[in-house]
């Protein structure tokens, strides 16, 4: 029960930093809308506050893991991934905005969930019981959504926007269970993935 807390911690952590620094390239690379930036960093200030509340509310629960590598590649995963569904949403507020912000964000997706494949590879032999929380974090949380990432960058690039929508909508959801899993494995057996 205390692996809750410290795995929500992270979880809301790593969607603030990741998705702060991936709006922020956005913000000055690309040309993307200023209310897009404005409403998805208000998102990611309610992420940092309720991180925030969560490390005040249970500090003695709360350990300190590091910077790893596995919390930096989360971070880039969950980041990138909430970032792009906000900006896949906001091709609905402005159609004729250029495809390419949409495309780079998937990729940089598609690179964080295969640096999170390196880690875990890198981690699977300290970790001495394979359980249900391992398997969740295997399938759901690397295999599923790299083939789906896959095919969100191929439907932005031809600009199928609502499909790639759609499919950010399936990445989002199993990057946030693979997220939660890993933390709370982490904090479980001490072995981050």
């Amino acid at each position: 029960m205390q692996a809750l807390p410290q795995a929500a911690y992270f979880l809301f952590l790593e969607a603030a930093t990741g998705g702060g620094i991936v709006l922020a390239w956005l913000a000055v690379w690309e040309r993307v809308p200023r209310g897009f930036v404005r409403f998805t960093g208000v998102c990611l200030l309610v992420c940092a506050v309720l991180a925030v509340w969560l490390r005040l509310a249970f500090p003695a629960a709360i350990t300190s893991a590091g910077l790893s590598l596995a919390v930096l590649a989360g971070a880039a995963t969950l980041g990138a991934s909430l970032v792009g569904l906000s900006l896949g949403h906001w091709y609905l507020v402005s159609p004729t905005m250029a495809v390419r912000p949409l495309v780079r964000i998937t990729f940089v997706l598609l690179g964080a969930l295969l640096a999170q494949l390196v880690v875990l590879l890198i981690a699977l032999p300290q970790i001495t019981e394979p359980g249900l929380l391992l398997g969740v974090r295997v399938v759901f949380g690397l295999l599923v959504p790299i083939p789906a990432t896959v095919m969100t960058w191929r439907t932005a690039r031809i600009r199928s926007l609502d499909s790639a929508t759609g499919l950010l909508y399936i990445v989002v959801a199993l990057v946030l269970a693979g997220e939660i899993t890993a933390r709370a494995l982490f904090f479980l057996t001490g072995v981050a993935t």
